[in-house]
């Protein structure tokens, strides 16, 4: 059985430690978006959300351990998931938003293996930090910083280009190699104001820096967008960063003549794109459900998850709250981790 007592531990300590005002200085010099708001709202939706003895009770269900003892066995000779500490897996992290690699950590640990972490450098502050505290909860997890060792698998996560640097130094060993993803949402015309607002969340929440931020609308034909500006009227992203490359983006967009709604501190513009700069929004228009249908079946290996009301969509306001089986790229990590070599 997975032991999960060390991260209830974990959480508590997390719950019970204040973030330093060096560790937030440090993690600001790291990253300019890394302000105190994004790396504390960061914190709590892990520690709020992943970490609770429900979710994580919920989680470990989810694994037949029937199945992985015989995985097990074939990798260590006993069925005991601790034996798997002879396996090395390097952690090659991302550092778009604050703790962005936690999960990944959270996995190997629970899985036991031996981890070899390479820290990216916008976010090895707050990294380090959650590493720091959770190997001291589980005194027993062996963790590592990466500096080129040998390993069995790796896990590395960043964009399309380092992704060719991935295959290059991991493509001959059991790997998962994540790239340059985007997130959709779908609106109908059936939304309340509440569903709505929450959207913004979806949106804006870490500057719109992760791969599960909103940065494509499909509206209907004829949707009054004025219903997503009123919802929105109380809304606003403080960040200097952010509003000063809101004003150059503006800029850009009335020397090309485009027609684009001006929200103070965000654009929107018709455009059919999954790519969107910070603080723009495009919004595609559509005529039947169906071709949005068909635009996500054909971009599946461009997407991390859909926001809307239908129950296959991650409900309005969720995105930035993933669950722990919300797996990137939906590859399930504890399974290749726990797979024979």
């Amino acid at each position: 059985m997975f032991n999960i007592d060390f991260l209830l531990l974990l959480a508590d300590k997390i719950k019970n430690s204040d973030i330093s005002q060096e560790l937030l200085r440090d993690a600001y010099n790291a990253n300019e978006w890394f302000d105190r708001e994004n790396v504390e709202s960061s914190l709590a939706a892990i520690v709020d959300g992943m970490l609770t003895r429900e979710h994580l009770e919920k989680f470990v269900e989810r694994y037949d351990f029937k199945d992985i003892s015989k995985g097990v066995t074939a990798i260590s000779g006993t069925s005991d998931i601790s034996d798997l500490c002879n396996t090395k897996v390097a952690l090659v992290l991302a550092g778009n938003i604050p703790f962005v690699g936690c999960a990944d950590v959270i996995y190997c640990a629970l899985c036991s293996v031996d981890t070899y972490i390479k820290y990216a450098s916008k976010d090895s502050v707050t990294m380090r930090w959650f590493v720091k505290l959770m190997s001291e909860c589980n005194p027993l997890w062996q963790v590592h910083e990466y500096s080129g060792e040998r390993v069995d698998k790796v896990i590395a996560t960043g964009s399309n280009n380092s992704n060719r640097y991935f295959e290059y130094n991991f493509g001959n060993i059991p790997s998962i190699m994540r790239g340059s993803r985007s997130s959709i949402a779908v609106i109908t015309g059936e939304e309340s104001e509440e569903d709505l607002l929450n959207l913004w969340d979806d949106i804006f929440l870490h500057y719109g820096q992760g791969c599960r931020n909103v940065s494509m609308l499909f509206v209907p034909q004829g949707f009054d967008r004025g219903k997503l500006w009123s919802a929105w009227a109380g809304k606003r992203v403080e960040s200097v960063h952010f509003i000063n490359i809101y004003k150059q983006q503006r800029a850009l967009l009335l020397m090309q003549k485009d027609n684009f709604y001006d929200g103070g501190y965000f654009t929107a513009i018709d455009r059919h794109s999954l790519q969107a700069a910070t603080s723009q929004i495009n919004i595609s228009e559509y005529t039947s459900l169906s071709s949005v249908g068909s635009f996500i079946e054909a971009n599946n290996n461009l997407l991390q998850c859909v926001v809307g009301l239908d129950d296959r969509c991650v409900p309005f306001g969720r995105a930035q709250y993933p669950a722990m089986w919300d797996y990137a790229d939906n590859i399930d990590v504890v399974d290749f981790l726990l797979a024979t070599i």
